[in-house]
């Protein structure tokens, strides 16, 4: 029988991390410590519920980047991806000012009121 360790869970004694294997996927490859490695969902992806904010993105309407390909005089072809006009602004949510990230269009139309 094996015995309960005398070290916090993931941990050796020299308080590294143990490493697992992680599920071959075509994000994750390679190692992962033991904490993240429970994080994981069935396909070795990081599970939706954790949010991320993602630059150059208009908190309105959602507008985000688009993608592209800049295409050079000889027709070689590198990619790049276009922003939206996106500026800080201090608006009112109710009746409490809050800053949000707003697109040029959206202030433009009037979808929100500055504080």
């Amino acid at each position: 029988m094996w015995s309960e360790s005398p070290y916090p869970p993931g941990r050796t004694p020299g308080g590294l991390p143990v490493w697992v294997a992680a599920p071959h996927s075509a994000t994750l490859m390679g190692l992962l410590p033991m904490a993240a490695a429970r994080d994981l969902g069935p396909r070795g992806l990081r599970r939706p519920s954790e949010e991320f904010t993602v630059a150059a993105t208009c908190d309105v309407c959602g507008k985000g980047p688009s993608f592209g390909n800049s295409i050079s005089h000889s027709h070689r072809r590198t990619s790049r991806r276009w922003n939206p006009n996106i500026q800080s602004v201090r608006t009112l949510i109710g009746r409490t000012p809050k800053r949000l990230n707003v697109c040029t269009s959206c202030l433009k139309a009037g979808k929100v009121t500055r504080a």
